[in-house]
């Protein structure tokens, strides 16, 4: 009985420590994209006159690129679900007011990946050079998002908030800097579960 006791305790601790941190992240997720918006305000604009991609007066274009299909499409349509979500309540609370002063809402992007890396590096082209997305953020996996990756490096667009605990996303800032997960690291969860 006694061990079923510490084993429980053990349990408990562990599911409150989680359930922070989880709540921590959902904190610094939402403060982290708004800021991340609001600093994006000079964006891509490198000729000083011209309008800055995916930023018109009234509206900031975000696009995602998830499964919706294939064998997660559960966890991309929540993934999607989340995004849509916290955009709409941005949008219900005024917008994001940017460096220039003017508030902005959000118009949200999405396409299906298939969970496929190929058709992710399609999705991310089709929604920076076609749909004019100022960054596309939220993109689910690991693959999907390293095929991604050289992509945001050469068109110098955000591929920001990667739903991946790979290092390879958050390691070498200086190497890749159109790019930042959020998640915890694979090593920093074992770290914390261990």
């Amino acid at each position: 009985i006694q061990g079923r006791c510490i084993v429980r305790q053990r349990f408990m601790v562990r599911q409150r420590f989680m359930v922070r941190q989880r709540n921590s992240y959902r904190v610094l997720v939402g403060v982290a994209a708004v800021i991340g918006l609001a600093l994006a305000g000079c964006g891509r604009d490198e000729g000083g006159s011209q309008e800055t991609p995916g930023i018109t007066d009234t509206t900031t274009k975000i696009g995602i690129s998830v499964p919706l299909s294939g064998p997660v499409s559960d966890a991309g349509t929540a993934q999607l679900g989340g995004a849509k979500a916290y955009y709409e309540a941005v949008n219900a609370a005024g917008g994001v007011k940017m460096r220039d002063g003017k508030t902005r809402k959000i118009e949200l992007v999405s396409y299906d990946d298939g969970y496929e890396p190929g058709r992710s590096v399609q999705n991310f082209r089709r929604l920076v050079e076609q749909d004019g997305a100022l960054a596309v953020v939220g993109g689910l996996g690991t693959a999907q998002n390293a095929a991604v990756l050289p992509v945001a490096k050469e068109l110098s667009v955000p591929q920001a908030y990667v739903a991946s605990g790979a290092g390879l996303f958050s390691a070498n800032p200086t190497e890749n800097p159109w790019t930042i997960g959020w998640q915890p690291t694979y090593e920093a969860e074992g770290e914390a579960l261990a």
